[in-house]
């Protein structure tokens, strides 16, 4: 059975890990996965930690439980699926409620729960799609529905290298930040999909029960970043205007940055105190080193291939500076 690997981890499970990359078993894994199980502790009483707001029927879609006397904490979704995972990130247990599949379980495995792991290790993880201009990397920082998806994409359909679509892992290394890649696969909803690839475009949804579209670089033809790339600028989505100077680049202020890049770091209600302590001065050293810059799209959605525009030239402009 291979390994995988996922943002910059080694994961080794006794199941196959649809939609990972592939590796050959060598040396220690960073995270040992189970799937259709439950650890033997797995009923231990816990402490509530975190509820999400319920939804439109009044369910909390997360409860995050800590479980001290086991050093683990549990995950429960409201769509049936559950998580445990032991508090260093190294082992995580998955099972969920028939009808349910693991193509549903996986899609939050390489979600919030491998975000859990990567936290754990104290690395930062921002709500990001990045992807490679001009030899560096150019992350597109914003919430769920800000387009990211939708614009690395675009991206790659110009022949830029994708790194990541949704989660962004930055590290600071001794020749400065530098972004980790992810996945060999982009998700994007069905009206991005007719935006770029046409009205008839048929692409599967990811699993029966999530709309979301699954499309594997690899299989499209995209270029996928395997290597780490310098981080060369971070860009906050702005909300969209009908503004005639839009889609642009702005200049964004010290604090504003600070605060766009906090408030997008992923997966943070699953940190401790301490780790928000350190994800605020490790924020701080990322915006002092790294350029970060507004966004901001036009709301006409046929205006997509000028935002690819305005980006590409904004980085080739900044580095024709230096």
């Amino acid at each position: 059975m291979p390994d995988y690997l996922a943002f910059g981890l080694r994961l080794r499970s006794a199941s196959p890990l649809p939609g990972l990359m592939a590796v050959e078993p060598t040396g220690e894994a960073d995270v040992t996965i189970a799937l259709g199980a439950r650890p033997p502790w797995g009923e231990v009483a816990g402490t509530l930690r975190h509820r999400s707001e319920p939804d439109a029927d009044g369910r909390a879609t997360i409860e995050v439980w800590s479980l001290p006397s086991v050093a683990a904490i549990a995950l429960r979704y409201s769509e049936g699926i559950r998580f445990h995972l032991g508090t260093d990130g190294r082992a995580v247990w998955a099972d969920w409620d028939a009808p349910l599949t693991l193509a549903d379980a996986m899609t939050f495995l390489v979600g919030p729960v491998l975000g859990y792991a990567l936290r754990r290790r104290g690395r930062l993880a921002l709500h990001a799609s990045a992807c490679v201009i001009g030899g560096r990397a150019v992350a597109f920082v914003g919430p769920g529905g800000a387009g990211k998806s939708t614009l690395v994409t675009a991206c790659a359909q110009r022949g830029h290298p994708v790194i990541t679509d949704d989660i962004l892992v930055v590290q600071d290394a001794a020749s400065g930040w530098c972004s980790t890649p992810a996945l060999d696969q982009l998700r994007i909803w069905e009206d991005s999909e007719r935006l770029l690839f046409g009205p008839d475009s048929r692409l599967a949804p990811l699993t029966p029960t999530f709309e979301k579209r699954g499309l594997s670089l690899a299989e499209a033809g995209f270029a996928f970043a395997r290597d780490a790339v310098p981080l060369g600028a971070l860009l906050l989505f702005a909300p969209r205007v009908a503004d005639a100077d839009a889609p642009r680049v702005e200049r964004c202020a010290g604090g504003e940055a600070l605060l766009g890049l906090v408030s997008n770091s992923y997966a943070n209600y699953l940190l401790d105190d301490r780790e928000r302590a350190e994800e605020l001065r490790a924020v701080g050293r990322l915006a002092a080193a790294v350029p970060v810059w507004r966004l901001v799209p036009h709301e006409d959605p046929a205006r997509l291939g000028a935002l690819v525009d305005v980006v590409s030239h904004f980085v080739t402009r900044r580095d024709d500076q230096r």
